[in-house]
């Protein structure tokens, strides 16, 4: 923690979305994110809406913290908590049922970052320009 914060502050990198935004975050008295703000000090300080919000995605009620399987039919949101272990069980049981029938190269990993992309064009986008309808 740099000297030039009280010690309810810390210089850090943001992780909400890839930009890896620089930001102050001050904490509360049970050490949970209080704010967010940009770090002045550096040319990378800057901090997106998502960013800002950070508290709020962080802490949400309805964040997902365990994996959930299936119990209903699709649509009806009907799932069961899970433990890590059998999560992964199954990852891998299926994985390996594809391998076996079709080969090693029928399986194929995404990294997409979904809604976090229009927070890169938050910071990133030259100002004037449209918003690419592939990020919406």
């Amino acid at each position: 923690m740099s000297s030039t914060h009280p010690p309810n502050e810390a210089r850090r990198i943001c992780g909400i979305c890839p930009a890896g935004c620089w930001v102050v975050v001050t904490f509360d008295k049970a050490g949970k994110i209080d704010t967010v703000r940009p770090d002045t000090s550096s040319p990378l300080g800057m901090i997106c809406k998502l960013g800002e919000h950070s508290r709020e995605i962080v802490y949400s009620e309805n964040r997902l913290k365990h994996p959930l399987r299936r119990k209903g039919p699709k649509g009806t949101y009907n799932f069961e908590r899970i433990s890590w272990e059998t999560a992964y069980e199954i990852l891998v049981e299926r994985l390996q049922k594809i391998k076996a029938e079709s080969g090693p190269e029928a399986t194929a990993i995404y990294t997409g970052r979904g809604s976090f992309e229009l927070a890169l064009c938050d910071i990133f986008q030259p100002k004037g320009v449209t918003v690419s309808s592939a990020s919406i």
